[in-house]
Parts: structure tokens; sequence; C-alpha cells
């Protein structure tokens, strides 16, 4: 959601897992619906392919909403936060869920993640499955938008063992499913820099410990900020799914700071 901000907590001031939003937004391994093409799937379920549009933006682009969805909600009515219902926010055609995000000083499990969502007929899912955000807010003054790139790539390139798994039926590759540009193999393309404002109140970033230019000296990120960033990582689009009851459960690994993460969406697609 930083998708890797998820479980903000245990990471290092700057790094944020949406283990799924926010490694969930915010938010960040995942385990995918198994084909990618109507015509392959005698389930009704599509998946965007990583080089085509929905409703009219790139997966890219689409990485660059779910941040701004995921940094304007307060942590304390956030789904990601577990402080509300999926529903939070949520508008267009697309609904975004994604992974777990934790409070800082709070305990915080990143496995068994559980949720239950309804949503209405018609709307396609992005799910976080991991993914990281950097933005010039958390850094200290003088960063590039080189250096955030940087930084995003090299926490992602950490992330193993990604699984998705859409009503018990495996993603095939999801390794694939990194943002990427078009082409028969996945080259990792980030989010273009986008512009993000944060919540009026209780903004995530400060619930996560994330401090203002990364200096504990300026205290958390201001409520109300708004600031510029990038986002890298492994997102799904999944077309709208059947009415009725699905599953949805990705997982993955940071091996190099001790994390593992595994997240179930019980979806109901309302009529």
């Amino acid at each position: 959601m930083k998708s890797e901000r998820s479980s903000r907590s245990t990471f290092p001031v700057g790094l944020a897992i949406t283990i799924a939003v926010l490694i969930a937004l915010l938010a960040m391994p995942t385990v995918l619906y198994a084909q990618a093409s109507p015509q392959d799937d005698d389930h009704g379920v599509s998946i965007v392919p990583r080089n085509e549009q929905y409703a009219g933006l790139t997966y890219p682009e689409w990485a660059a909403r779910e941040y701004q969805w995921l940094t304007l909600l307060p942590s304390t009515h956030h789904p990601f936060f577990d402080t509300t219902d999926c529903s939070a926010g949520q508008m267009g055609p697309v609904w975004f869920i994604g992974g777990k995000v934790c409070t800082l000083g709070q305990p915080c499990n990143l496995q068994g993640v559980k949720r239950t969502c309804k949503i209405p007929a018609g709307k396609a899912l992005f799910v976080g499955v991991s993914g990281i955000e950097d933005s010039f807010i958390e850094e200290p003054v003088g960063k590039t938008e080189a250096e955030l790139r940087a930084y995003c790539k090299s926490i992602m390139d950490l992330i193993t063992n990604i699984v998705v798994t859409i009503d018990s039926r495996p993603v095939q590759h999801p390794e694939k499913y990194r943002l990427c540009n078009s082409g028969p193999t996945c080259t990792p393309l980030q989010s273009p820099l986008f512009t993000y404002t944060l919540a009026p109140t209780d903004n995530p970033w400060a619930a996560t410990g994330t401090y203002l230019h990364g200096d504990p000296n300026q205290g958390p990120v201001p409520d109300g900020s708004t600031t510029e960033g990038v986002a890298d990582g492994y997102q799904v689009i999944i077309e709208p799914l059947s009415p009725g009851w699905h599953t949805i459960f990705f997982s993955g690994e940071l091996p190099a700071y001790g994390l593992k993460f595994d997240d179930t969406y019980y979806i109901y697609v309302v009529k």
C-alpha cells in the first residue's frame, strides 16, 4: 500500500509495507487468479493483463490511485488498519484491497489476516499484493525522484514466494504481476510521480511511525500534508466478479526483515 508500510512498526523509518496497502495502502507476496484472459477461465474470473489498461488507466497509474486513496483515509477509519470495512473512501469503477497496516506501538501480526468485504456488482478489484511507496515528505530534504525510485526498487527486489489465489485457483507466475511494461516478460516499471494529500486527522503515515523528512526531531509527518511520491510493487486487477461469494488469498515474504504475510479476503458481490 508504503504498501510495504503495512507493518511500519517493525520496519526502519522510511519503509512502508502495505503488505498487501499499504508489502495495502499502503499496502503490498500474492496468489492471484490462475488465468489472465476470459477465454481461458471457465469460472468467469479475468485478470487484466499487465500491459493493458482498465477503465482508461494502466497498472502504474492505478497504483498511484491506490496510494492517493490509502493516504487520504485516517488510520482510525481505514480498512488496512482494520478500523472500518473495505468500503471506506471507495468510488469509481475500481475498489482497492490490500494487506494489513500496523499502528506504531501496537501488537502486529501480518499472518493469518482475514477480512470480509461486501462490494457492489460491476466493480473491479485492485489487489495490492505487496508494494511500497516513498515520497519527498518522508525522506530528507534534497532527495531526488531517482533516489525515491531506487529505494522502492531495492525493497521490492527482496520480496519472495509470492502466491495469489482466487476461489482456490492459483494465479500462474504471480512474479510477473509487478508493475511492468509491455512485452512477453515483465520489466519492473514503477508508477509515475504522483501527488497525494494525507488525511486531515490521524494520517496513516504518522500512525505507522513516519517522521517528517525521516527526522525524529521534526516529529511525525503532519496531518493534511501534500507531497509527491512513487510506488513499486506486485498488484493485480481483477475484472468484476460474478454476484455471490469469492475468496481472494495472497501471501509472500521479506526474508531480509524476517517478515511473512498472508491475507484472505471473503468477498461478497452484491447483485
